[in-house]
């Protein structure tokens, strides 16, 4: 295993308009009960003669983050379908901001429909379905098929299924929940607890809303969504529209305790860092991401603990490397990354990659290529990347990554 040590160096008025006089809308059954009943629909294979297009599957990214899991249930609540987690089920206990968002929000599990559960019999009959994809902009995941006729993002743009029917990637967003939320009011549709949900994702993506973070973390979008989103849930309508009004607003339900979103992005920030029990493989799992290039799959796992941590959580290098190829191999991947938190005693994070045990011909190259490309950046950035503004916002396009091996 390689390792090297580094130092990462208008919104519509019509819209608008619309957000800041919406109610939360009455039911007499949750948006998550129907989801859930949606849920048991979708997996039952003697409904099979239900077209499989009949049915809209959102799917968050491989990460199974709070945005890519509140997006995704937003928009099946809007378009009447289901919403998928591209993880386990039982791996829900280890994103535990996730967890107590959902709690918060209302939202049980079963509405959600995880990976274990789509059996051999659920994809063949369910292969087709239209998906609507969330937090990403590029169908990695094809379990369902590619019928892909939705995307909402706020990443770089891969530029993929340009003929989706509603496409909107908007890479100065803080967060795809805010994307999904003005869609949510547009359809008259403002669940109020598909509204808390949303919120909670703002909050950690957002960071809260600090000042500091504007136009890096979060734009004005993202604020009127924010206040939207607060006037769905029952919160006092405001005339300011303001940040400084945001932050100060009192949310009608606590997230632990916490009632404004500086609160609430602090809580679901130490509910996402707490690591206690978990070993490394489960660190591997818990921020995973997965994409193709030079004709190898590549894994990308962010490890919530610092490099020595990671380490000692594996039983030393030897094992780290043994926990790294076998995970490699259980996800099928040819090359596996593993990124850490910033050490804070040194300022520096650690990288480790591994080949798996049957990677393609050409791993070790993309290793070597790899090293000489973070090396030599910025000079070696693609011109995409020059100008994500991710990369422009933390100067990597200016002083590079700082890396040496």
């Amino acid at each position: 295993m390689r390792c090297g040590i580094f130092i990462l160096a208008s919104l519509r008025a019509a819209l608008t308009r619309a957000m800041t006089t919406t109610c939360a809308k009455t039911s007499t059954a949750s948006a998550f009960t129907a989801l859930a009943e949606r849920k048991r629909s979708f997996l039952d294979a003697a409904t099979a003669d239900t077209a499989a297009n009949a049915w809209t599957v959102a799917v968050g990214n491989s990460a199974g983050d709070l945005d890519s899991l509140a997006s995704a249930l937003a928009v099946a609540h809007v378009r009447g379908g289901v919403a998928v987690a591209r993880f386990n089920a039982g791996d829900l206990a280890l994103r535990k901001d996730c967890a107590l968002a959902l709690e918060a929000a209302g939202a049980a599990s079963d509405a959600i429909v995880f990976a274990d559960d789509l059996s051999p019999d659920v994809v063949a009959t369910r292969s087709g379905a239209a998906l609507a994809l969330t937090d990403h902009n590029r169908l990695d995941w094809p379990v369902l098929g590619e019928n892909v006729v939705s995307v909402v993002d706020h990443h770089r743009d891969e530029r993929a299924h340009l003929d989706a029917a509603d496409r909107e990637v908007d890479d100065a967003a803080g967060s795809a929940s805010s994307l999904v939320a003005e869609r949510m009011f547009e359809a008259g549709e403002p669940d109020a607890d598909v509204a808390a949900l949303l919120l909670a994702a703002l909050a950690v993506d957002c960071r809260g809303f600090d000042p500091a973070e504007r136009g890096k973390k979060f734009s004005p979008r993202d604020v009127a969504a924010a206040h939207a989103l607060l006037d769905a849930m029952g919160s006092r309508v405001d005339a300011d529209r303001s940040e400084d009004a945001l932050r100060s607003r009192t949310l009608p339900r606590a997230f632990d305790g916490a009632t404004t979103l500086p609160a609430v992005a602090k809580v679901l920030f130490a509910a996402r860092h707490d690591t206690s029990g978990l070993d490394a493989s489960q660190l591997l799992d818990l921020d995973y991401k997965q994409a193709s290039a030079a004709g190898l799959q590549i894994g990308a796992a962010s490890i919530l603990a610092t490099y020595g941590d990671f380490e000692e959580r594996a039983g030393g290098a030897e094992g780290l490397y043994a926990a790294m190829r076998a995970k490699a191999a259980d996800r099928g991947v040819d090359v596996l990354v593993a990124m850490s938190q910033v050490d804070k005693a040194t300022g520096l994070r650690g990288l480790g990659y591994v080949a798996a045990p049957d990677a393609k011909a050409g791993a070790a190259d993309a290793f070597a290529a790899v090293e000489r490309g973070l090396e030599a950046a910025p000079a070696s950035l693609p011109e995409d990347l020059r100008t994500a503004s991710l990369f422009v916002q933390q100067d990597i396009v200016g002083a590079g990554f700082g890396v040496a091996f």
